[in-house]
């Protein structure tokens, strides 16, 4: 399996989490503890891919930009360094 495919369960797994702790009166006190646990254990992870996401976006656009042969010269100067190779 692949890291995207396990990021995807655990982003998956971050909703359906949400999606329970929205009426936390229909869990037991066990279950609302778990999954609140479980919760603040993925988080950092999904925000992690959430950012890296944006990034390869932007990335992707700004290489667009870079190859597109109408983009002004002084423009594609301003872009940075090591984006440009």
């Amino acid at each position: 399996m692949s890291l995207q495919n396990n990021i995807e369960k655990i982003i998956n797994r971050e909703n359906e989490i949400e999606k329970l702790l929205v009426n936390p009166s229909l869990l037991k006190p066990t279950e609302l503890a778990e999954l609140s646990k479980e919760l603040s254990e993925i988080k950092l992870i999904t925000e992690l891919a959430k950012q890296k996401d944006e990034m390869v976006k932007e990335l992707l656009d700004l290489s667009e930009v870079l190859n597109d042969k109408n983009t002004d010269d002084e423009l594609k100067q301003s872009l940075p360094k090591n984006l440009a190779t």
